[in-house]
């Protein structure tokens, strides 16, 4: 089988879409007896320069990601093939020399949440949505969630067509251990975004009768372009008197497994996720995990983990306090899929549209 595959969006510069890339492509190059040829950007050279052969051919790619540039590139670089697979919407309008096409739609956050973009980001991201689900042979998304809410936007007929692979999950902490600290503390991993529902969590954190705890906040306070305001000025608010919101900075992976194994829970307020990985890795560490409401998480969660109403501080803050009040030994939660066994599930789809 001869495969093109888009690489461009690879890395943590792309958060969980840019690990999901890497983690399925580095497996497929590695273990499928295929032809590939992968387009990609700068962060994946990087990595991926080592597995160039007669098997694996790179092309660069230069062009904006989202841009008419980039709509002439990727159609000019992919050449003929059985499949051209795109992990990310941005597929090219006019069809390619592949025979067939698939696409990964992680969501349909831009339609579901249209109060966080204006009018002309509206207009520019549908054509995506409309290519990504009319002209491809096959989508696959990461939740059933995910799958019924493409279902719901674009034309039920193509649900035949949608497939759903869960992420998978590798962590590897043999040797970290938790953070030193002189308290207690509620973790939160994730971007500060409105629909991330920072403000409602730290509000319910606020009212916390228990001033013992601190709340962690993985990632950098500054430099957020769609950041929430309202969320930094609360912390401002918060940490009058004594630094209790805690903001870690840039950080590795195994900083962060650092700070999982030490937390009292992890906390994950979102009004809207298409998978919900922070869910996945603190079942790793088996902290107990409360986290919003929504179909989603709850089908990542299932009964393992304690639900709020992500719209209510008083809820979060009444989640919080039995955390506080009853602290929870280590719970054992069903083991996850890996990333392997993801990356099999992909291939073997691919196989099954190419016969």
């Amino acid at each position: 089988m001869k495969i093109t595959i888009d690489c461009r969006m690879w890395g943590k510069k792309y958060g969980g879409i840019g690990r999901y890339t890497k983690e399925i492509v580095l497996y497929l190059i590695t273990h499928k007896q295929w032809m590939f040829t992968l387009l990609y950007s700068s962060e994946a050279y990087k990595d991926l320069k080592i597995y160039q052969n007669a098997s694996v051919n790179l092309i660069p790619c230069t062009a904006k990601i989202f841009s008419l540039a980039e709509q002439w590139e990727i159609w000019r670089k992919v050449p003929q093939c059985d499949l051209f697979w795109s992990p990310y919407m941005n597929i090219p309008f006019i069809k390619t020399k592949a025979k067939k096409q698939v696409v990964t739609l992680h969501d349909v956050f831009h339609l579901a949440n249209p109060q966080y973009y204006n009018k002309l980001k509206r207009l520019a991201i549908s054509p995506y949505y409309h290519f990504s689900t009319q002209h491809s042979d096959l989508i696959l998304t990461v939740s059933n969630f995910s799958k019924s809410e493409i279902c719901n936007y674009f034309d039920k007929r193509i649900a035949d067509k949608v497939f759903v692979i869960y992420n998978g999950c590798d962590i590897k902490d043999k040797d970290i251990t938790p953070k030193e600290l002189e308290f207690k503390y509620f973790l939160f991993v994730g971007s500060i975004k409105p629909h991330k529902n920072l403000k409602n969590a730290l509000l319910g954190f606020k009212e916390l009768n228990n001033k013992n705890y601190r709340f962690v906040i993985v990632g950098k306070k500054e430099g957020f372009i769609t950041g929430d305001q309202e969320v930094f000025n609360l912390v401002n608010q918060i940490n009058t008197e004594t630094e209790i919101v805690l903001f870690t900075g840039n950080i590795n992976d195994q900083e962060l497994y650092s700070w999982y194994k030490g937390a009292s829970a992890l906390v994950m307020p979102s009004f809207y996720e298409g998978f919900g990985l922070p869910i996945v890795e603190a079942m790793h560490f088996n902290i107990p995990i409360i986290a919003s409401d929504i179909p989603v998480l709850r089908e990542i969660g299932k009964d393992y983990i304690s639900y709020f109403n992500p719209y209510n501080p008083e809820d979060i803050k009444d989640k919080m306090s039995q955390i506080t009040e009853n602290p929870t030994s280590i719970i054992k939660y069903p083991q996850w899929r890996t990333w392997a066994e993801t990356a099999k599930d992909v291939a073997h789809i691919f196989e099954q549209i190419i016969k």
